[in-house]
């Protein structure tokens, strides 16, 4: 949580397209991987990059709760796009 701000700050500035998003479900669990690219400007600098977010969730009552939430990113050099 204590980089929380920052992130929402950039994903605010930037635009973000989901490019494949996997679900995977069993009983009362589930994970979500999410693909994405992201294209824009961040403090004067260019973001060029792929993103890949994976949260695992777990059934309790009638609702879904992220128990685990992870996501990294890397620069797309020039203009090939993964």
């Amino acid at each position: 949580g204590h980089h929380m701000p920052a992130d929402m700050a950039f994903l605010a500035a930037v635009e973000t397209t989901l490019m494949s998003r996997k679900v995977i479900a069993a009983g009362d669990m589930a994970s979500v991987v999410s693909e994405s690219q992201m294209h824009g400007t961040y403090k004067d600098k260019t973001v060029h990059a792929a993103s890949m977010e994976t949260m695992v969730l777990r059934r309790e009552g009638d609702a879904w709760k992220i128990i685990h939430i992870h996501w990294s990113s890397a620069p797309i050099a020039g203009d090939h796009e993964h």
